[in-house]
């Protein structure tokens, strides 16, 4: 499992958009100083993806599909957000609850 992380506000904004193919066990980590109402969306995003939203220990505290090409904003309280493949995510069965390790700051 491969996690960049985006920090600045400009890699955050960038996001995943552009890309046409995301290898299953690839995904960008949202990196967010403090608790808070936390959103994603994908504008010019070509894969469906999924928004896994987790707090400081790694807890899945949302999961949020979301399609191609929407800006629909993805929101929940949380401290981290995590975008990864929507097939990956189905075929690991992320779900509220399950326990995401080695997040280390």
């Amino acid at each position: 499992f491969v996690v960049d992380v985006a920090i600045s506000h400009s890699e955050q904004a960038l996001g995943l958009s552009g890309l046409n193919h995301l290898p299953d066990n690839y995904g960008l980590l949202f990196y967010n100083s403090t608790d808070a109402n936390h959103c994603l969306y994908m504008r010019d995003t070509q894969v469906p993806l999924t928004a896994i939203f987790l707090d400081e220990t790694g807890l899945v505290l949302d999961v949020q599909p979301m399609q191609p090409n929407t800006e629909n904003y993805h929101c929940a309280y949380s401290r981290y957000m995590l975008e990864v493949s929507s097939s990956w995510a189905n075929q690991l069965n992320i779900m509220v609850g399950s326990v995401v390790d080695g997040l280390k700051f």
